[in-house]
């Protein structure tokens, strides 16, 4: 009702009259005057959130990743991952001295390789 919007405008004036009255003290004829000094940097600084949100969040966070990266990843991570590398350049030395690009050594390769297998199949079968 009536009362609610009186209320409104009264308060909207005060507030205005409030802004005004400090406006003029920062920056009007007696501006040397250090009026609401600290909440001006305050508000410039945007009150300091950033600084919070590094120092609470980014900074702590930062730490876990480095430790992670010094202590986890080099055992967890990468060990495992240099073994499968290890083993695979043993399998390619092994398999570079038997590759020599003559098709008569593959071939007595092959006859080794059905040897072995014929052999272990006849000693299967005699258990």
């Amino acid at each position: 009702g009536l009362f609610t919007e009186i209320l409104a405008i009264g308060t909207s004036i005060i507030a205005f009259a409030i802004g005004i009255t400090i406006a003029y003290r920062k920056f009007g004829a007696d501006a040397s005057e250090p009026f609401f000094q600290g909440f001006s940097r305050l508000a410039y600084n945007k009150f300091y959130i950033d600084e919070l949100y590094d120092t609470v969040i980014v900074k702590p966070y930062q730490l876990l990743g480095s430790a992670i990266s010094r202590v986890i990843e080099p055992y967890v991570t990468d060990g495992p991952l240099q073994v499968v590398v290890r083993l695979y350049r043993l399998a390619g030395w092994a398999f570079k001295v038997v590759q020599v690009g003559y098709v008569r050594i593959y071939a007595i390769y092959m006859v080794i390789g059905l040897s072995i297998m014929s052999l272990l199949i006849s000693l299967s079968m005699n258990l």
